[in-house]
């Protein structure tokens, strides 16, 4: 599931690999929006290898407050160099997170827009499991989503006028210049199939359920971060009383508790929670993807993007809660969409039935696209061992380092490296039991303080 989707007139789910896409057409304007950053990655490999920003002049990167502070306080080997030289770097501060995910890529005839639920760092574009839909513009030859493009434009210009910065405006201005189809709303489709919606002014859930009509039969969610309280099934089933409600999440990285099991719609069958897994090819996935899908009759109203399956995301504008942009499809059958198959590809899903089912990561929203101070640089398994080489601050004893090794079933295994010398450390795994875990299936290893 990593990376999908082109849609054409029937919705078509592909796997696309958003490094390709990234890399191969040439741009002139490039807007970004991104939670996580990660100012070295972007740097020195996305500004160097992606044809569409290696001679692109005017880039623009807009993230959470939150993301932005860290970036440029943190340790001075990773904070960002060429952050308003080569690249504009905006920050916007919200009472929840700056938190949609869209990368406009702009010339004078021709446009690539990609918006779903991957971050910029590495993890979002190379090895999470995410849902992203890849969408062109070419004056006079294909136009059939200049509309989305528009829309993705029109919101960012009113995150210019919200959240106001001169460098922000000026680039914007450039951009509808010399793009001057993304401000030309002439031709604008009245019926329009796929709709871009964003919760500025207005909650997506409202946006999303104003296309529902009769009863709903069922109601899909594909999230991995969840509210500690889960009041929000609650006002699902109060707004549509949907036959069954359904959670496609995964173990051991959501932030699932267990609220959520003893959860009267939950014990009482109202609503199931599936524990899947995700890969690409036979490699491991992280769930980052979210989405939901209404399903009433044969019809399914479907929207994937930015937002986790929360209030702040969710239920509530950017003056209570998160910035958030997703895709809205409307006039689709159940059968275009499939939400079982697009959520769990691979059928791995298990119902969760008790509380010793779940594991669950501490409420640290996109946890895995932030900067640590500890930085692996290589890790190597010989038989037992494993031998690893990292950068540590001069302010960590390096002699108390530990790893925590996380495995493909998810069971976890905490271990002390042993220093030897140059920042490399080992530590022995034939100590892991074989009942719990294979040590030939470790999946990630994480360095401690």
């Amino acid at each position: 599931m990593n990376d999908s989707s082109k849609t054409t007139k029937k919705k078509r789910t592909d796997r696309i690999n958003l490094h390709e896409v990234l890399a191969k057409k040439s741009f002139n304007h490039a807007v970004i929006t991104t939670y996580s950053f990660d100012p070295t990655f972007f740097e020195e490999y996305c500004l160097v290898k992606f044809n569409s920003l290696s001679n692109n002049g005017n880039i623009t990167v807009i993230t959470d407050k939150g993301t932005y502070e860290k970036a440029i306080l943190g340790p001075e080997g990773y904070r960002p160099k060429q952050a308003n030289l080569r690249y504009l770097f905006h920050p916007v501060s919200v009472s929840g997170v700056f938190h949609p995910k869209i990368f406009m890529l702009v010339s004078k005839n021709k446009g690539r827009l990609l918006l779903g639920s991957a971050n910029f760092p590495r993890p979002g574009i190379t090895s999470n499991a995410e849902l992203v839909g890849c969408y062109d513009f070419e004056e006079e030859n294909s136009e059939d989503f200049k509309y989305l493009f528009q829309g993705a434009f029109d919101f960012l210009v009113e995150v210019a006028r919200r959240w106001h910065g001169e460098a922000l405006d000026s680039n914007l201005q450039a951009i509808s210049r010399e793009a001057n189809w993304l401000v030309d709303k002439k031709s604008i489709p009245a019926d329009q199939e796929i709709g871009f919606i964003h919760n500025i002014s207005v909650p997506l859930w409202r946006q999303i359920i104003s296309e529902i009509e009769g009863p709903v039969d069922r109601i899909s969610v594909l999230s991995r971060y969840f509210d500690a309280e889960p009041d929000i099934l609650d006002r699902l089933y109060n707004d549509l009383k949907p036959s069954k409600i359904v959670i496609y999440t995964q173990n051991g990285i959501n932030t699932l508790n267990y609220k959520w099991v003893k959860h009267h719609l939950v014990s009482g069958g109202n609503v199931d929670i599936l524990l899947c897994q995700y890969k690409d090819e036979e490699f491991p996935q992280n769930l980052h993807a979210k989405a939901i899908a209404i399903e009433a009759g044969d019809k399914c109203v479907f929207a994937y993007g930015s937002a986790n399956f929360t209030t702040p995301a969710m239920l509530q504008n950017a003056d209570k809660g998160n910035v958030e942009a997703m895709l809205l499809f409307r006039h689709f059958s159940r059968k275009d969409i499939k939400p079982e198959r697009l959520f769990d590809p691979y059928k791995t899903a298990v119902r969760l039935q008790s509380e010793g089912m779940l594991v669950f990561e501490p409420r640290e929203e996109e946890q895995y696209g932030q900067n640590h101070r500890i930085r692996l640089l290589e890790v190597v398994l010989v038989e037992e061992r494993i031998w690893f080489r990292a950068e540590i601050p001069e302010d960590i004893d390096y002699e108390k380092i530990r790893v925590q090794l996380t495995f493909h079933n998810e069971a976890r295994r905490s271990l002390s490296a042993m220093h030897s010398h140059d920042n490399k450390y080992d530590c022995e795994i034939s100590c892991c039991p074989h009942n719990v875990v294979s040590c030939s299936n470790w999946g990630r290893l994480k360095v401690l303080s």
